[in-house]
């Protein structure tokens, strides 16, 4: 709790228009009293200061603005992690230890004060703070029924608890809290870059292999839905840096042999061809849909449904669509896509098949 009396006193002082001289002897003090009073010196005793509740026409909790500081778990809790994002220990340290004796079976509590002493080891280098942190995980772990943010979980919590015993050096254990939340691979590149820093390379090729390929397949995906939400917003230009950033990065990993890559690209140039021509420019959604041709006949010469990789060392992976069975023929069903633009494509890829049939 805190309170705001000689604040009080001084506003409804003024508010009535009285010198401090007059309030003096309304209350039967002396000026210097009044003074103390509203510096903050001194307080008057309880006597005096039911009088002047009374002569203000206020209740004693209002004369003295009392109100209850934020120390619910809750604001406890934003407390200590905006403590965590700024690295302030010295405010954040003690306001933990507190919230912890106050709160100590609170999952959101417990959770946030060792994300704290995980941030205080590594910033100030303390075994101590490590432990802590990791003692206090450990004891999240068990409150984990009453967690309600979406965004932590079991898995949440092996990799903090990883990340305390590899800082403790306890590698095996860090690895094995690492492997007990594996679901679908998700900690694989973990596991992978610290078998490899332990100089166990064998072991980490196939974790990291299997994440090298499902980052990959997941920025394909991730690239996709957010050249389709720019172009939902009419963002043309924005959804065309995205796809041709998308390509060159494919192009970067592609081996130089005819895979599912070539594929994927060709439908790429294909949707940009869509982008090219709602920005008014004919030519260049002419060109997207001649590299996407190249691309597609590349395919075509050699179908390969795999998905290779340079620097990729794993079991092989492959990829389907729903597109067709040559890559050739999926461009128009990829044009057939892009809205507006559809009729106009479609006629410029006919044209263009046209022209070839011509020329042979």
């Amino acid at each position: 709790m805190e309170h705001h009396l000689r604040e009080n006193i001084r506003r409804c002082r003024r508010e009535m228009e009285l010198t401090q001289a007059q309030l003096a002897e309304a209350m039967g003090v002396t000026i210097g009293a009044v003074s103390k009073w509203e510096s903050g010196a001194s307080i008057p005793d309880i006597g005096t200061l039911i009088g002047l509740a009374n002569f203000f026409q206020r209740s004693v909790d209002a004369l003295l603005g009392y109100r209850k500081l934020n120390t619910g778990w809750s604001e406890l809790v934003e407390q200590i992690r905006a403590c965590s994002r700024q690295s302030d220990m010295e405010k954040g340290i003690p306001l933990a230890q507190q919230a912890l004796l106050r709160y100590p079976n609170r999952f959101d509590v417990v959770f946030h004060s060792a994300y704290l002493f995980l941030v205080g080891a590594t910033v100030q280098n303390q075994e101590t703070m490590l432990e802590r942190a990791l003692e206090l995980f450990r004891r999240a772990e068990g409150l984990l029924d009453q967690n309600t943010d979406p965004s932590l979980g079991r898995r949440t919590l092996m990799l903090a608890i990883s990340s305390c015993l590899s800082g403790l050096g306890r590698k095996e254990e860090a690895l094995k809290a690492l492997a007990d939340s594996n679901d679908g691979g998700v900690n694989n590149y973990q596991i992978g870059y610290m078998l490899a820093e332990e100089g166990r390379f064998e072991e980490a090729r196939k974790p990291l292999a299997e994440s090298m390929m499902d980052c990959v397949w997941r920025m394909m995906q991730t690239c996709m839905g957010m050249a389709n939400c720019l172009v939902g917003e009419k963002r043309y230009a924005a959804a065309l840096e995205q796809l041709h950033w998308l390509i060159a990065l494919l192009d970067s990993l592609n081996p130089g042999e005819p895979c599912y890559l070539d594929r994927y690209t060709a439908m790429l140039f294909a949707c940009s061809a869509g982008g090219r021509l709602e920005l008014g420019d004919r030519q260049g959604a002419e060109a997207m849909l001649q590299e996407a041709k190249v691309r597609a006949l590349r395919y075509d010469s050699q179908p390969d449904p795999r998905i290779n990789l340079r620097f990729y060392q794993g079991r092989p992976s492959f990829a389907h669509d729903d597109l067709g069975s040559t890559a050739l023929g999926a461009i128009p069903r990829v044009l057939e896509q892009q809205g507006e633009s559809a009729g106009t494509l479609l006629t410029l890829w006919k044209r263009m098949e046209q022209e070839e049939s011509e020329k042979e």
